[in-house]
């Protein structure tokens, strides 16, 4: 009962905003295609806050689903790539809540968050959450292109930081290696 009442009232939401955007009609001018994909980047942050939750809650498993990217696949027909970076966006957004808010509230733009959720590697996840107040301060003004570039330059620093924070700990400091990945799949023109 109890579950209904929540499927009902979330498909209420839901149906109220479809109707709205059934409602709009954007003109063929630069200012209202910027407008536009600012309010597509408000929600898109909205979504993304969610993922984080659920993602964190591991609200995958009781829907019966292995892990975050398999729930993204599955049930909002992402590909794979596309699952693998949401499910790393979530994962880092559940660990960085001033950088979801800063996304949230205009600050950062959904790219800027792309960006970081890819650049930052998973052993400076928490480090970057420790500095994200301020890091959000510094990335917010800046263009896609000197973000990159900030934060190439973080984690530069960071792995520097990191080996010296083990050979002070007496600890035999390993050389860093970036993480790399590779995977393969079909383009939708199917290459």
């Amino acid at each position: 009962m109890q579950n209904e009442r929540v499927s009902g009232s979330i498909a209420h939401v839901f149906e109220g905003l479809a109707a709205q955007i059934e409602a709009v009609d954007i003109s063929a001018h630069g200012d209202a295609i910027v407008a536009a994909r600012a309010l597509i980047d408000r929600l898109e942050a909205k979504v993304a806050e969610a993922e984080a939750q659920y993602s964190k809650a591991r609200g995958f498993e009781p829907d019966g689903f292995g892990s975050m990217a398999a729930f993204e696949r599955h049930r909002c027909r992402q590909t794979v790539s596309e699952s693998r970076r949401t499910a790393r966006r979530a994962a880092c957004l559940a660990a960085w809540p001033e950088v979801a808010e800063a996304w949230r509230s205009g600050r950062l733009t959904g790219t800027q968050v792309e960006l970081m959720a890819a650049k930052v590697p998973d052993r400076h996840v928490q480090r970057f959450a420790v500095t994200a107040a301020e890091t959000v301060s510094i990335l917010a003004p800046l263009t896609t292109w000197q973000t990159q570039k900030a934060l190439a330059r973080w984690v530069k620093v960071s792995d520097a930081t990191a080996e010296r924070e083990a050979a002070e700990a007496g600890v035999e400091p390993s050389t860093l290696v970036p993480e790399r990945e590779l995977s393969a799949w079909r383009s939708i023109d199917d290459v």
